[in-house]
This record gives structure tokens, sequence and C-alpha cells, in this order.
């Protein structure tokens, strides 16, 4: 669970920390919507990636 949680939450939190370092006119909506596009593609390419596990009748 750890590992499916880890990654992506690191890369936000890398976004927000650039966006706060740079101090540009970052909006509160702008990191959301960043974030869940994040989230979404990051969801999308585990689904992609991660084998579908077959479970035995």
């Amino acid at each position: 669970m750890i590992n499916r949680i880890g990654p992506p939450v690191l890369f936000l939190a890398a976004v927000f920390i650039y966006a706060v370092i740079l101090g540009g006119p970052v909006s509160l909506a702008q990191l959301l919507i960043t974030a869940l596009i994040i989230l979404a593609a990051w969801a999308v390419a585990a689904r992609l990636i991660t084998p579908k596990q077959q479970r035995d009748p």
C-alpha cells in the first residue's frame, strides 16, 4: 500500500515546493488541478504497468 501511495505524494510535494520556491502567481486552484492531473495520470500508468492479478476460481 505504501508503494502505491508514496511516489505520487512525494511528486506532489516536489511540485508544491517548486511552486513555493518560484514564488510565482500560483493559486490554490492551479495546485489542486495539477495534483488531480498528476494523480489521474499516475493511476492510469500504474494500472497499465502493473500486471493484472488473476485469481483462481
